[in-house]
């Protein structure tokens, strides 16, 4: 998933693998790097520190759909390692998004905040991406036990 937007700012996250069909909170495990203006950050790129519950990522998408064609409101995923908002903020429907990515590491906690304004033609593509994750390649018994 990429969304990019103005000045340079940007959020990818890179799927790398889906729970077993078996686990009890199915997860997509990936890698991100956010930047916006002079701020940036990044998990190490093969590393899955970013780990996204599906029914979460389900509803953010649901969320970003409504968003998308209504043109207001806010769509948001939160999690442990990655928080991200989209919202349009006026009448006009420029969209804002506000990323944050985190990590507990022995020194401490890392944590990078940043938003950035988006092109509102761009949702669509964005969905698309979206629901892409939600069907990021994965076994057909992984696939049943998360349509359940």
């Amino acid at each position: 998933m990429e969304i990019r937007g103005s000045r340079g700012g940007f959020v990818l996250f890179t799927p790398l693998f889906v729970d077993l069909p078996d686990a009890p909170v199915p997860l997509l495990y990936g890698s991100c790097s956010v930047a916006a203006q002079r701020f940036a950050g990044a998990t190490e790129p093969d590393e899955p520190i970013v780990r996204i519950e599906l029914a979460r990522l389900r509803s953010f998408v649901d969320e970003v759909r409504v968003l998308e064609r209504d043109r207001r409101g806010v769509a948001t995923l939160l999690g442990p390692y990655l928080e991200l908002a989209l919202s349009v903020y006026d009448r006009a429907g420029h969209v804002r998004l506000a990323a944050a990515l985190s990590d507990s590491l022995p020194t401490g906690r890392h944590h990078d905040a940043l938003a950035f304004e988006g092109d509102p033609t761009a949702l669509p593509h964005i969905l698309t991406d979206l629901e892409d994750l939600l069907v990021f390649p994965r076994s057909n018994a992984s696939r049943e036990a998360l349509e359940r």
